[in-house]
């Protein structure tokens, strides 16, 4: 699914953060930038480059952590993030883009753990996933939709365990399936519809194993 290649792109997003806490790159000859003080903490306004002269990033640090707006740019030169950090330099709202220049994803993160809604696009800017975390942990809802913009799954959690409904859709809108979780097992009941809506299959989930009776229905 294309959801899975705005993954991988935010997964080059926790190596940037990590590049922009850290140092590496070469650094610009700019006397105005990159300056640290007498505990050898970065100050100012920083620019490193990437080894073709190109701008890898370039933004504030006080006390060795970032504030404000950075940027970060793919070696051809065409931007690849944009992160306003907070005050305290711990929150990020991070836009992150194609090489194309379009967005990929958005959303914040609280130092390196993702925070709060995220959500995930296609190159030609068609939404298909938003997840919602607290603090690195899945919180909340994951819903991911169809091609043509419909939603094809909800997902609830908490605390990085499956909890509450998950329910799937067929295109028109009508339920695919829809089962209940509890602290990461299936718990509840299950059941299962046709494309036209009618029931094709109910039963009932303890504890992650089958339980009680289960039907079966033909299709109306």
């Amino acid at each position: 699914m294309p959801a899975t290649r705005c993954i991988i792109a935010l997964s080059f997003l926790l190596l940037l953060l990590g590049d922009i806490c850290a140092q590496g790159l070469a650094t610009s000859n700019d006397t105005i930038f990159n300056q640290v003080d007498a505990q050898n903490q970065r100050q100012g306004h920083w620019k490193m480059r990437y080894p073709n002269g190109k701008i890898a990033y370039q933004g504030y640090f006080v006390d060795n952590k970032p504030r404000g707006l950075f940027r970060r740019y793919h070696e051809s030169g065409i931007i690849s993030a944009r992160m306003m950090f907070s005050d305290c330099g711990d929150s990020t709202h991070t836009i992150l883009y194609y090489p194309s220049g379009r967005r990929v994803a958005e959303g914040q993160h609280y130092k390196t753990h993702k925070d709060g809604k995220w959500e995930y696009y296609t190159e030609d800017q068609r939404l298909v996933l938003t997840e919602e975390y607290h603090h690195g942990e899945k919180h909340g809802q994951f819903i991911s939709y169809y091609p043509t913009g419909e939603v094809y799954e909800r997902v609830s959690w908490r605390n990085d365990q499956k909890h509450g409904p998950t329910t799937q859709f067929y295109q028109n809108g009508l339920i695919q399936s829809s089962a209940l979780f509890k602290d990461g097992v299936q718990h509840g009941p299950i059941r299962v519809y046709y494309y036209s809506g009618s029931l094709r299959l109910e039963g009932e989930y303890k504890d992650g194993l089958k339980s009680g009776t289960w039907r079966v229905l033909s299709p109306e």
